[in-house]
């Protein structure tokens, strides 16, 4: 028989363990300062790393509505501390649970390391089994070289080395089998590896997309905050605007001070004026004593001048009509003039009542302005919390990032397990499991928190349009207080010309007690002409004269009368055109109390709607608070 060729039996070699590279996460420097206490906590002893911090208030010496309003800050503050302890007790249960995990995890890979260790045992003995077996070979093949030369003369020796060959069959095919299956094994330990870059990958990427998902958050809050520097801004203009037109108004009243002096220094000189009058009549009364002796010298006349006594006293009776209906004019006139400034004062105590509500007004816009504002600082710190919650999660992925390396490190220290390599393959599917499912619930989200983001993005698109909408109502505000003021700078005129008015009533009143004077002094003037003739009658002396005299006398006197008449009509024309004009300003003002009573419901109105818009968004942020909270504890 032909010698046959000596063989070697292949021993796989020991795969050795680290061969998965593991990318670390790259870590955010503003989440360590929040994280590093509990990174540092030791293995036995899980102690809370987070401190409470309470914000300083502040002194505030200020009105009611501005206490009502820290007050109000300081419960909500106050609830926010209590959600912040809810969630740092939440916190710290989860970080208990993580514990027991962690020491649930340590005792498995302890007992695997055991196993491990006895299955090298294991392999150890089968190799020197398989060293044994083929120095056995050797020895055999030495003994069929010897064999072959004494095979007629041992034909057991050749049925020996027939049973040892197909034995050295059998190990060969058992050889190339274990060579396949290593093969196998290699190819899946490749897959792995692959996937497990592909994990790191997937995770890389997504710790790129929260990092650009907070340089979005800090780009939205510095805008906000820009924004808001320009609102306050804002404000701090229209305070100043509003106190320049306070200013100007003082200069204002004080040019119509000095105007009202003016005036009163006016009066003053028409009361001299009216003293100088007073003194002119008295020459008058005077003169006309004088005239009372000359017609004493005129008595011889006075036959002449009866028929012409008794033309005057009709003229007389005539003109006593006149005046008394001129009297009764006059009264009504002022009786106009009473109702006419009682309307006016009614009109000036409902001018002062509006300025009233519309300084309520004002102030209930200022108290919402400045929740709003109270408000939007709310958001603001409720954005910081969902931004550093943000932070924790992706704290935690990346921990579980670190956790799954090292069960990639384990899996490759198990490689070495040629039994229980079906049953790791199993675990790490169900890891990949768990880490699609944790992807998911990351994509979810991040859908969530796009949606926070639009729905904040809205409310800020609202805030800001009630903002604008408050702004308009205070510039109209600012103009419905000019025209406010200028009413009352009417009224103020009007109540001036008011008060012309019953100047020139006094005057014409005085006027009339004069004629009436001078009626009386007419009729004793008359009465002693008629004297005077009688005794004429009998001393027919100076005739001609005494009548001449008397005749100018009463021309005078006529004359004086249609003078006096002219005066009246002129001042009773006056007076009916000032009523009428009296009349056409009341009816103005009143057409723009109207106006100004139907803007002031109107404003009641949109403040009614913009207080259900305000009550409408805190029903969607009390929900969204509500969603994202179930969130957290999900």
């Amino acid at each position: 028989m032909e010698k046959e060729k000596p063989f070697k039996l292949f021993v796989p070699p020991r795969l050795s363990g680290g061969q998965v590279s593991a990318v670390k996460p790259q870590t955010n420097t503003r989440a360590t300062g929040l994280c590093q206490g509990f990174n540092k906590c030791p293995d036995d002893d899980f102690n809370v790393p987070f401190v409470m911090s309470t914000p300083n208030h502040g002194e505030i010496t200020d009105s009611d509505p501005i206490s009502q309003q820290v007050k109000l800050c300081s419960e909500v503050d106050e609830e926010n501390i209590e959600k912040m302890n809810e969630l740092y007790s939440k916190l710290y249960k989860e970080a208990e649970k993580i514990k027991r995990w962690k020491l649930t995890v340590e005792s498995e890979l302890k007992q695997k390391e055991r196993k491990l260790q006895e299955n090298r045992k294991i392999i150890e003995a089968q190799r020197k089994a398989i060293q044994e077996l083929q120095a056995s070979t050797f020895e055999n093949e030495k003994l069929s070289l010897k064999l072959e030369d004494e095979i007629c003369e041992n034909k057991d020796l050749l049925k020996e080395n027939s049973a040892s060959r197909h034995l050295c069959n059998l190990l060969k095919e058992t050889c190339t089998h274990f060579t396949e299956k290593s093969t196998k094994y290699e190819h899946e330990r490749e897959e792995t590896r692959q996937l497990y870059v592909e994990l790191n990958n997937n995770v890389e990427r997504m710790i790129m997309a929260y990092e650009e998902l907070r340089v979005q958050a800090e780009n939205t809050r510095l805008e906000m905050c820009f924004k808001l520097k320009e609102e306050a801004e804002k404000v701090d203009k229209f305070e100043k605007e509003c106190k320049l037109e306070a200013s100007m108004k003082e200069q204002q009243i004080l040019v119509l001070t000095i105007q009202s002096n003016e005036k009163d220094d006016i009066i003053q000189d028409i009361k001299t004026q009216l003293q100088e009058s007073k003194n002119k009549i008295a020459d008058l009364v005077e003169a006309k004593r004088h005239g009372g002796e000359m017609l004493k010298e005129s008595q011889i006349n006075q036959k002449h001048l009866k028929a012409e006594l008794e033309e005057a006293k009709a003229s007389l009776q005539k003109t006593e009509v006149t005046q008394k209906s001129l009297e009764t004019e006059l009264q009504a006139a002022a009786k106009a003039l009473i109702q006419v400034t009682g309307e006016k004062e009614a009109q000036v105590e409902e001018c002062k009542r509006t300025k009233a509500l519309l300084a309520s007004l004002k102030e209930e816009f200022e108290t919402s302005i400045s929740s709003l504002k109270s408000l939007l600082q709310k958001e603001q710190n409720r954005l910081e919390k969902y931004e550093d919650e943000s932070k924790l999660l992706t704290l935690e992925l990346r921990n579980k990032s670190a956790e799954l390396e090292e069960m990639a490190k384990l899996k490759c220290d198990r490689e070495m397990q040629l039994e229980e390599l079906s049953e790791t393959l199993g675990k790490v599917e169900g890891l990949l499991v768990k880490k699609k499912d944790l992807e998911a619930t990351v994509e979810n989200l991040q859908e969530r928190e796009k949606e926070m983001k639009n729905v904040l993005q809205i409310n800020e698109k609202e805030i800001h349009d009630l903002k604008v909408e408050l702004t308009s109502t205070a510039e109209k505000e600012q103009n419905y207080l000019k025209q406010l003021m200028t009413l009352n700078t009417d009224l103020e005129r009007e109540a001036l010309k008011n008060e012309q008015l019953t100047v020139c009533i006094n005057k014409l009143s005085l006027e009339k007690e004069q004629i009436a004077q001078e009626k009386s002094g007419m009729a004793t003037e008359l009465k002693k002409l008629q004297e005077s003739h009688e005794a004429s009658c009998k001393l027919p002396t100076d005739s001609r004269k005494k009548e001449e005299n008397t005749k100018q006398i009463v021309e005078n006197l006529e004359e004086s009368n249609v003078q006096l008449r002219q005066v009246k009509k002129k001042k009773i024309n006056k007076m009916a055109k000032k009523g009428e004009e009296i009349k056409s300003k009341l009816d103005e003002r009143e057409e723009n109390a109207k106006s100004i009573e139907n803007e002031i419901s109107r404003k009641e109105k949109q403040l009614k709607i913009l207080e259900n818009k305000f009550n409408n968004l805190k029903k969607q942020v009390e929900n969204k608070t509500k969603c994202i909270e179930e969130l957290q504890q999900e």
